[in-house]
């Protein structure tokens, strides 16, 4: 591509070159040398190339503030259980901004982006609404500022956004963002195939396919793949541990996600003859049931997605004691 505008330049200079008198033709050399340097110093994405040609006039515009506005970066912020899911770091477009939704597939607090964006320092803006960002990508009045950072980076090394979003988003609800450079740089991002189509998902969170626009709300288009990392962190609720007789169950389950390890109180087996374990997701729907009749026992499952899981200790006919299980 860069080769084509070097020789289209060459071409209208040499238009305009045989169109000059002769006084006027003795300056062209050095400008004829100079320009493919100018060209090739211009390394712009094909998007971005796209919008310059395209002329967008933009007013200046404000949006709300999401409190905390630049709040400090606190690691691990959360608590426990709090894991990450990215798309990729390869990107081959750009522009000043990127739109992409989130879906919970279980209720989720965001904590924190990292990032994939040009090299060089520049400043950093993040933006989200409720529901998707299709439709909204010229409209600032849907859209709610976190925060804003320096951020110095090195295109395709991930980069920690230092905006602490602190932003729940219940299962089954969308939550879009827009992420954009205010002092100039791009937000890299990977050419997409179906706008809206998950690209990278687990058991708690989807990142779905969005659009490249240009900061603020310009120059859109897509489908782009935003590159970059959420990290979050799951919130059981709904779900409270039960026991019935005290503390008299435990569970480990292994990295391989199918195997349970199962402990019992060997005074509490002894007297109860009809035991179960039991395992359901977050629908009811059982994993996996078998008969506990021994203090320490293995259990092997289908290898587990990540996600919430609900490990239930009962006899014949009631439940004695549940525990809650995050695979990650």
């Amino acid at each position: 591509m860069k080769i084509f505008y070097i020789i289209f330049s060459y071409l209208s200079f040499y238009y305009v070159f045989k169109k000059l008198s002769m006084n006027k033709k003795l300056l062209f050399p050095a400008l004829f040398l100079l320009f493919p340097t100018l060209i090739i110093a211009q390394e712009l994405s094909s998007d971005q190339i796209l919008s310059n040609s395209i002329s967008n006039s933009v007013q200046a515009v404000t949006t709300p503030a999401h409190s905390p506005t630049n709040a400090a970066f606190i690691a691990g912020g959360g608590g426990g259980g709090c894991d990450s899911i990215g798309t990729l770091y390869t990107s081959d477009n750009g522009l000043t901004g990127c739109m992409f939704d989130l879906v919970a597939v279980a209720d989720i607090e965001i904590q924190y982006f990292y990032g994939n964006m040009g090299s060089g320092t520049n400043d950093c803006i993040i933006l989200y609404k409720n529901g998707s960002h299709v439709g909204y990508e010229g409209d600032s009045t849907v859209w709610t500022t976190i925060g804003t950072a320096s951020i110095t980076s090195v295109q395709d090394i991930p980069v920690l956004i230092p905006i602490s979003i602190n932003l729940t988003i219940t299962a089954g609800d969308t939550m879009a963002f827009y992420i954009g450079r205010q002092s100039g740089g791009t937000i890299k991002y990977t050419n997409g195939t179906t706008l809206s189509s998950v690209y990278s998902g687990n058991g708690f969170i989807s990142i779905l396919e969005g659009n490249g626009v240009d900061y603020p709300y310009g120059f859109t288009i897509g489908p782009r793949v935003w590159n970059g990392s959420v990290v979050f962190c799951p919130l059981i609720v709904g779900v409270d541990e039960f026991s019935k007789s005290g503390k008299l169950f435990n569970v480990n389950i292994n990295e391989a996600k199918n195997k349970f390890a199962v402990q019992i109180s060997d005074s509490y087996l002894s007297g109860n003859t009809s035991l179960f374990f039991v395992v359901n997701d977050l629908s009811g729907r059982v994993i996996y049931r078998d008969k506990i009749d021994q203090s320490l026992k293995s259990f092997y499952t289908p290898t587990l997605s990540e996600g919430l899981y609900i490990c239930t200790l009962q006899s014949a006919d009631q439940i004695i004691e549940q525990k809650k299980v995050i695979v990650h």
